[in-house]
């Protein structure tokens, strides 16, 4: 008898691993915990992986052209000595269009809640034998589709972490600041001698927006899309900016800029996107090419999507 029972209770477990087997990882993530967060998790980029030779001239480019040059004095451990050889792994993740920063959870705004014009943004990860590694200072580069006069800064990135997961906003203090463009063989960019920090680095400049000015709107079809569930951005293409509309207003199920800081020019073309997690699915509303008129309400009309929908509709931005 107790053999019988021992069998059917193994038969039974078997059956439930096939059945848990057989299903999608994006069906039991979407049901448990904060849908929102495993949205990003899908949509964020894979970091590009590399490996250098530490107390030498070391030269990587990303695939969408970021160039970093290391020098024998670059890495050091965490006690501050250098580290003069060996093998140091780095990660990389480029940000150059508002498509790959909403993936990531990258914003063009800073802590103060400043629009910034970007040049791009990466995300640099060094270890060695799984330890943080760290840095005396190397160049970086951002490559750019042509030559500009248009002053860049270095901004540091700020990670704010929420039930929804981890988001970029970018400190307001600008660490170095390049005049101009700099052309390396056919390439160009805009090129920082002594980066002296990893992680999160912005290439950009603090922006005004000319008056007139407006808030922007954006009202869902109803109170089940929130704060909790939902993300809307606005796209400034003309300055490859972004920002998050973060102010929510329950009693109009809507959300708006909030700080006047981030008002945008009447007459400007933008970019709306909608992503939201509930109720077991994904959805998406992405807008393009509205015009900012006085007091703009853009009604969105979000649509249950795949994650490869997604991928495709941010891609194209």
């Amino acid at each position: 008898m107790l053999k019988r029972n021992l069998l059917k209770c193994a038969l039974l477990f078997g059956s439930l691993l096939v059945l848990f087997s057989a299903c999608k990882k994006e069906d039991i993530v979407l049901n448990n915990g904060n849908q929102l967060r495993y949205l990003f998790l899908h949509l964020q980029t894979a970091p590009q992986s590399f490996t250098v030779n530490a107390g030498t001239d070391q030269t990587i480019e990303g695939t969408q052209g970021t160039l970093i040059k290391f020098n024998p004095q670059s890495f050091k451990d965490g006690q501050g000595n250098i580290i003069s050889s060996g093998t140091i792994n780095i990660e990389l993740t480029e940000m150059y269009k508002p498509g790959d920063m909403i993936a990531n959870r990258v914003t063009t705004t800073t802590v103060q809640q400043r629009r910034l014009q970007s040049g791009g943004s990466v995300k640099i990860v060094a270890t060695m034998n799984g330890r943080d590694v760290f840095t005396n200072g190397y160049t970086l580069g951002f490559r750019q589709p042509g030559f500009s006069t248009e002053p860049m800064s270095l901004f540091l990135g700020v990670e704010k972490v929420d039930s929804t997961g981890t988001r970029v906003q970018w400190s307001d203090e600008q660490q170095q600041t390049v005049m101009e463009t700099t052309k390396i063989s056919t390439k160009i960019y805009y090129l920082f001698d002594t980066c002296t920090v990893f992680n999160w680095i912005n290439c950009d400049y603090f922006y005004s927006a000319p008056d007139p000015k407006t808030k922007v709107r954006v009202t869902m079809p109803d109170n089940s899309y929130d704060l909790g569930n939902t993300q809307v951005y606005a796209i400034f293409p003309a300055i490859n900016s972004v920002s998050s509309l973060d102010d929510y207003d329950a009693g109009t199920h809507s959300f708006n800029l909030g700080n006047d800081n981030y008002m945008l020019p009447v007459g400007a073309t933008i970019h709306i996107v909608v992503l939201s997690a509930k109720d077991g699915s994904y959805f998406v509303d992405v807008r393009k090419n509205v015009t900012v008129s006085s007091g703009l309400n853009i009604a969105a009309t979000p649509v249950a999507s795949s994650i490869e929908s997604i991928q495709a509709a941010l891609s194209g931005l």
